[in-house]
């Protein structure tokens, strides 16, 4: 499990920077699945984000 936290009110530790995290997560979500492995590459952020939400990419 990745240690990362993600918080609003910093800016460096947000999804993608100067974006909120729920639009963020619907421009991640729309990479398809199949990239998971390489968006999980990008950075440590995009790997703890993708890594504790498994479970939500099938429904989005």
């Amino acid at each position: 499990m990745c240690a990362l936290e993600l918080s609003d009110e910093d800016d460096d530790s947000s999804i993608l920077p100067r974006l909120p995290d729920d639009v963020s997560k619907y421009c991640l979500a729309l990479v398809p699945h199949s990239d998971l492995p390489a968006m999980a590459s990008v950075c440590k952020r995009w790997r703890c984000f993708i890594q504790a939400d498994k479970e939500n990419w099938l429904v989005l």
